[in-house]
């Protein structure tokens, strides 16, 4: 028996109140351990706290200052009573939480404490119970610190063991002192583990008397199991993590609060009052907001000067020779900083001077701006391709052709700028413009540099829709050599959108015209002389005789007649008046488009109809157009044919067959004033030597072949031949075949056997990728040329 003391509340009324501050069973064992490091943090042991739960019982175990009998029916027999209020470091009042173990305990259980006081060195046990407490001395712990045995009113489940055990590993992940947890189930299963900030890296940033502020570099206990995600951060209220945090802090931010009074503090320069802790400790009460939010910013600002402080006093002109990737980076940690906490620029300023200055910097490096120039081109995508702005410094320090555009330049002056060797942006942006002046890069300036004059020229199709291309001379020519003619005019709106050969159209002055004329020759045509050459190129037919089009009268109908259907023409004449029918002898698809070709039988159907015919010849036509589609496949419209002659008194005309024929000599003069135009003064570079060729051939590229090949011209039939073949060395080998004089670029002329010379070397170095019949070809329209070396090459 010992000292009995009664206890001065009620049961009823301490689980009353504990009930409003605890919302679980387990507050018990929470303020037992936390009071248990308090005890140890104060009497300066490290030693392990020992917790062991078992089903009828839960030991909770330290080495700390023990309490002395007076403290003791202080603290239990009042509310509000703490011996920690007072120690620096140390949360827990000691008071209320004092008196927790009654939730377990209830009316039927108890509590034995066993204790030794370092302050008086008594060492005595306490029974505790509903009703009071019986103190035996003589009977407490050999060693300093107090140990806490707890017999619940009723036996703990295992699923009720194994909740108490995670809520210890998680509120106690972060404890100063370590805490060794033994917990036994019903089914004699155990769990043993070891609690405390030991199982952690941390890199600590700052710590003082109210915080321990650092990197956690490892995940928490109670994270690990969340999701794939693995937050890492930790707030810590003297040895207890904050469970119910408002918001998620920055990835390895750890905070450990050690004060729990709400104390005034300076940080960043800023007056802030540090958190309260509730009274179960694991959740602020108030004061927590601005604290933690400074801490945070100071979190970021000492992690951003140790891993980017060598930024901050780079020029922009350093700051550009890094990668995109690396200013990215910075970028993102200075946006991070910033961002949320736009609101504390001036302690942010204070921390890191010329922060915001870097932060402005790196944001106008990082601006995209559009290409041109040296740059030029478009993406995949269609979009044009944009550079940064640090591009354009880093060049323009580096002494490239750097510079900006205030307005986009046209197709023109893209060319230009890619001419000039310039690397070119447009910008449109007051800062972004200040800042590259700033850093050396000034406005382009195109009037200083040598340009290349070029071609205003419009592809043949949409003029408006496709906007002009620019070319110089020289490309031109190349486009032109694939085939393609030239037409010319002063304006675009001079001429009209169809009509048009697969070619270019150039606009300018006259200047122009006579300075392509000197390159291009023959192969530039005005928009007049274009429509002089179709009409003197397509034939027609009446059904008796051939004409070109520029012989026939003006009022007259165009159309496109099925070959079986041009004997007809005479006796559709007669009805209807000049109908006149292509004869597809030459390239007719030119005056289709500038002409209005009507289809024959459409033409007819739609002028005519079963109601409006006037005799029985009508109606003969009318039957044979309207039938066509059957007629055509039997001998029967031949019949129709000739049965309609009759009735008209006409004599039938001519088949195809005839009237290509009686074309023939249309043909040859065709191709005798149109079939060769002239090059210009054409060069054409072989085994390093520049030749100079003046009035070249060149085949007409709108005359089909088959046009030349009826009028029966073996000698342009073997320079198209050359020319499909060996491209420019053809027209060169046509050249020297007929004796022409050629000139090297400085004007010495080259004799014919010189010539050759040249022409046989070309051959010598490629006759291993010449097929037979290309040989034969050489032999055949060159033989003057190549013929003995094709000869000595075939035997």
């Amino acid at each position: 028996m010992g000292e009995r003391v009664v206890w001065n509340f009620e049961l009823n009324v301490v689980k009353e109140y504990l009930s409003k501050f605890y919302s679980s069973n387990f507050a018990c064992i929470r303020e037992y351990v936390a009071n248990a490091i308090a005890a140890q943090f104060k009497a300066n042991v490290n030693d392990p706290i020992r917790v062991e739960i078992y089903p009828n019982r839960i030991v909770i175990e330290d080495k700390g200052t023990g309490i002395s009998k007076k403290t003791f029916k202080e603290v239990f027999m009042w509310f509000g009573r703490s011996e920690n209020r007072n120690v620096s470091g140390v949360q827990g009042m000691f008071g209320l939480g004092a008196k927790s173990f009654m939730m377990l305990t209830g009316e039927k259980g108890k509590m034995i404490m066993k204790t030794r006081s370092r302050e008086t060195d008594e060492a005595y046990s306490a029974i505790l119970t509903s009703y009071g407490a019986e103190i035996i001395d003589d009977s407490g712990k050999e060693d300093y610190g107090t140990r806490f045995e707890i017999y619940p009113e009723e036996t703990l489940s295992s699923r009720t063991i194994n909740s108490f055990v995670n809520e210890i590993r998680e509120l106690f992940d972060f404890s100063r002192i370590p805490i060794e947890l033994l917990a036994v189930l019903e089914d004699s299963d155990w769990i043993e583990l070891s609690i405390g900030v030991h199982n952690h890296e941390i890199e600590m940033l700052e710590e003082n008397e109210i915080y321990e502020l650092g990197v956690l570099k490892t995940v928490p206990a109670h994270e690990s199991w969340r999701s794939w995600r693995h937050d890492k951060y930790a707030i810590v209220l003297g040895d207890i993590l904050a469970k119910r945090l408002m918001y998620s802090p920055p990835q390895g931010f750890f905070l450990r609060i050690k004060v729990e009074d709400g104390r005034i503090v300076d940080v960043l320069g800023r007056e802030v009052r540090t958190p309260v802790p509730t009274p179960n400790r694991d959740d602020f009460k108030e004061g927590h907001r601005d604290f933690t939010t400074l801490m945070e910013l100071k979190y970021r600002l000492i992690l951003f000067k140790r891993d980017f402080s060598k930024f901050l006093h780079m020029s922009a002109q350093d700051l550009s020779s890094y990668s995109s990737e690396q200013l990215e980076e910075l970028q993102k940690a200075l946006n991070r900083i910033h961002s949320y906490w736009e609101s504390y620029s001036d302690a942010i300023e204070r921390e890191i001077p010329r922060f915001l200055s870097l932060k402005r910097t790196v944001d106008l490096l990082l601006t995209e701006l559009p290409a041109y120039g040296v740059w030029g081109g478009t993406r995949r995508n269609g979009k044009r391709i944009t550079v940064l702005c640090k591009d354009v410094i880093y060049l323009a320090a580096t002494g490239r052709k750097t510079g900006y555009l205030r307005r986009r330049p046209n197709s023109k002056k893209e060319l230009d700028l890619e001419d000039a060797g310039i690397h070119a942006v447009y910008v449109d942006n007051p800062a972004v413009i200040e800042f590259l002046e700033k850093n050396g890069v000034k406005e382009v300036n195109l009037s200083r540099e040598r340009i290349v004059r070029r071609l205003k020229v419009y592809r043949i199709g949409n003029f408006e829709r496709d906007g002009p291309h620019y070319y110089t001379k020289e490309e031109l020519l190349n486009e032109v050599l694939e085939g393609k003619p030239i037409i010319y005019a002063e304006k675009v709106t001079d001429v009209p959108e169809s009509g048009f050969p697969y070619g270019y159209l150039v606009v300018g002055s006259k200047k122009v015209y006579k300075e392509l004329r000197e390159v291009a020759g023959d192969l530039v045509m005005t928009y007049e002389e274009w429509l002089e050459f179709v009409k003197e190129t397509t034939l027609v037919t009446d059904g008796y005789t051939v004409k070109t089009l520029k012989q026939i009268e003006k009022d007259y109908v165009l159309v496109e007649a099925p070959s079986n259907l041009i004997p007809l023409l005479p006796v559709i004449r007669k009805v209807v008046g000049e109908v006149y029918a292509l004869l597809d002898v030459t390239n007719t698809a030119y005056a289709k488009e500038l002409f209005a070709v009507e289809d024959f039988v459409k033409w007819f159907l739609s002028r005519y109809s079963s109601s409006r015919l006037n005799s029985d010849l009508e109606l003969l036509l009318f039957t044979i157009f309207n039938e066509y589609d059957v007629l055509k496949h039997s001998n029967l419209l031949k019949d129709l044919t000739s049965l309609a002659c009759k009735y008209a008194g006409v004599e039938k005309g001519k088949t195809v067959e005839e009237l290509e024929e009686d074309a023939k000599p249309i043909l040859r003069s065709i191709v005798k004033k149109y079939g060769r135009l002239k090059l210009g003064k054409y060069k054409v570079t072989v085994d390093d030597c520049c030749i100079s060729l003046e009035d070249v051939a060149f085949p007409n590229p709108c005359i089909p072949e088959l046009t030349i090949e009826k009028a029966g011209d073996e000698e342009l039939i073997g320079l198209i031949k050359l020319k499909n073949l060996f491209g420019e060395m053809g027209l060169l080998i046509h050249h020297a075949e007929k004796g022409s004089s050629v000139r090297t670029a400085d004007g010495r002329e080259i004799t014919n056997e010189e010539l050759r010379g040249i022409i046989e070397r070309w051959i010598e170095m490629r006759k291993d990728t010449f097929s037979d019949w290309e040989w034969k070809a050489l032999a055949n329209y060159a033989p003057n040329v190549t013929g003995l070396l094709t000869l000595a090459m075939l035997i």
